[in-house]
């Protein structure tokens, strides 16, 4: 039986490997599905009041909820296939930006946990965050001599929450990927921005947002490779009523 007390004082002890390719996973995956368990367990076994609510009451009207809207919001861009009666939810989430590799992979593993519980993976956008910059540093030149260089994505303005963040100069925006690849492809011949930008300027035309923009093209992305994964705003969770209600 998985108990926390044996796993969190490991946590002080973590350090990101330093090899290419290598990663860090803990707890351990094999684990996730105990983990699990243990949380849907102790909300079951909760009789906790809230405002009339038991918590499982809340959390089983929660669950459904979020599982209808993820699931039409997926469907609004991409085609996806989600176990007809899952046996749980398994979430991550992180800003709607473009983010590097190393977080991600947690997509990835999002996505095989949720595959080998029979559980559905969904990724919260958390675009109640701001958007910092508008542009990205990107690497060229060469590998003895490599180069950083801002890349406006689109023009500037005073930080903004991701879901009011809409695009301002559609020319720069819709431009950054041949800027962007052209300063890459010293040391990126073949990037994989090329193919992506295009996907972000044709969700860009739909939804006029670059956090929704640049995160249903990754998504696609993702569709593309196999993931069977859906995505919601965490505004979209907000207005759920389970979630006014709590």
């Amino acid at each position: 039986m998985f108990r926390w007390s044996e796993w969190s004082p490991r946590v002080t002890r973590l350090n990101a490997p330093r090899e290419d390719g290598a990663k860090l996973i803990e707890p351990p995956l094999r684990l996730a599905g105990e983990i699990a368990s243990v949380n849907q367990q102790t909300i079951l076994g909760s009789d906790y009041d809230l405002q009339g609510r038991t918590l499982p009451q809340l959390a089983r009207e929660a669950r459904q909820q979020l599982l209808a809207e993820a699931l039409r919001y997926t469907q609004s861009y991409r085609d996806v296939a989600v176990p007809a009666n899952p046996s749980r939810l398994i979430l991550a989430g992180h800003q709607p930006e473009m983010f590097h590799p190393g977080v991600w992979f947690k997509n990835f593993a999002l996505a095989q946990v949720a595959k080998d519980q029979g559980a559905v993976a969904v990724n919260l956008q958390i675009d109640s965050d701001t958007m910092k910059a508008a542009s990205l540093r990107v690497p060229g030149a060469s590998v003895d001599h490599p180069r950083l260089e801002n890349v406006s994505f689109d023009k500037a303005s005073a930080e903004a929450p991701f879901e009011q963040r809409a695009i301002i100069d559609r020319a720069c925006f819709e431009s950054f990927g041949q800027r962007a690849g052209n300063h890459l492809r010293s040391l990126v011949p073949d990037a994989l921005l090329a193919r992506y930008w295009p996907l972000v300027v044709a969700r860009s035309r739909e939804v006029n947002n670059v956090g929704a923009a640049v995160s249903q093209a990754r998504h696609q992305c993702e569709g593309n490779w196999g993931l069977q994964t859906l995505e919601i705003p965490q505004s979209h969770v907000c207005d759920l009523p389970a979630m006014r209600w709590f």
